[in-house]
């Protein structure tokens, strides 16, 4: 995969991921509160990793769309 392809996924998937977090916090009836004690880190730590959804561990991206109902093929599959 070229480098500019590799670029485009990482920012299509940060995109898509930090709208995805965001919506089904507000969706599932959470705050980003709940969502940090369910993943054992501080809010603080929580924003930037909504910010910066590569900062994720695969545990916590796991946990995370556990917890949001969120399909992560979704995420990272360009959406299809």
């Amino acid at each position: 995969m070229s480098e500019l392809k590799v670029a485009l996924h990482r920012s299509a998937f940060k995109a898509r991921t930090k709208e995805a977090i965001e919506s089904s916090i507000s969706m599932q009836g959470m705050t980003r509160k709940d969502l940090a004690q369910e993943l054992d880190m501080s809010v603080e730590t929580l924003r930037y990793k909504i910010q910066e959804p590569g900062k994720l561990t695969v545990s916590e991206f796991l946990t995370v769309c556990e917890k949001l109902n969120i399909n992560p093929q979704y995420l990272t599959k360009n959406g299809k």
